[in-house]
């Protein structure tokens, strides 16, 4: 199963401690019901408190939950090496998902709206950006056996030839097995 938190989940310590709470109640249960539970990131996650990742803060708080991580928002706006932070939740890393785009775009995502991020990042199909994909793949945890291709949205196409693209991409690659 997987579970998230908005922007203001994490936009300060208390909200990380409430936020981690709720991750080990949420765990607690889905565990004792034999499921897996595991967490998916955006950009807000990876802000830092006094020079400490709130991931990592959040991971001290609620240990045994599991990450499914979002390697594009793991940049925090091109702030964090999406590779090093890969590296860093490894061991407990499940799945990851990738989209591409232009990473460094200050002030450019306002939060949440209805429920959907408020963004004016320029997302691309695969390989088209700045996300070092191929780097990623290579230090892809061990467990991890599904790359996601997210696409939110795509600015400079249709999401169909997007799709397509990015599908090019990794197979063309060979980062991803699948018929042309």
């Amino acid at each position: 199963l997987v579970c998230g938190f908005g922007p203001d989940d994490f936009k300060d310590l208390d909200a990380v401690k409430r936020s981690a709470e709720s991750g080990r109640q949420m765990l607690e249960k889905v565990t004792r019901n034999g499921f897996t539970l595991f967490q998916h990131n955006h950009y807000w996650e990876f802000d830092r408190i006094d020079g400490k990742l709130k991931y990592d803060i959040y991971r001290e708080l609620c240990p045994g939950m599991k990450y499914q991580i979002d390697c594009f928002w793991s940049t925090n706006k091109g702030t964090e090496d999406p590779v090093e932070m890969l590296k860093k939740f490894s061991d407990d890393t499940i799945l990851i998902h990738m989209k591409d785009g232009k990473t460094v775009q200050p002030g450019s995502v306002e939060g949440m709206k209805n429920g959907l991020l408020d963004c004016k990042i320029d997302l691309l199909p695969l390989g088209e950006g700045e996300l070092p994909i191929k780097r990623l793949i290579a230090e892809m945890p061990e467990q991890v056996e599904t790359v996601i291709v997210e696409l939110d949205y795509c600015n400079s196409t249709d999401m169909f030839s997007a799709i397509e693209r990015s599908c090019r991409y990794m197979l063309e690659n060979h980062l991803a097995l699948g018929r042309n």
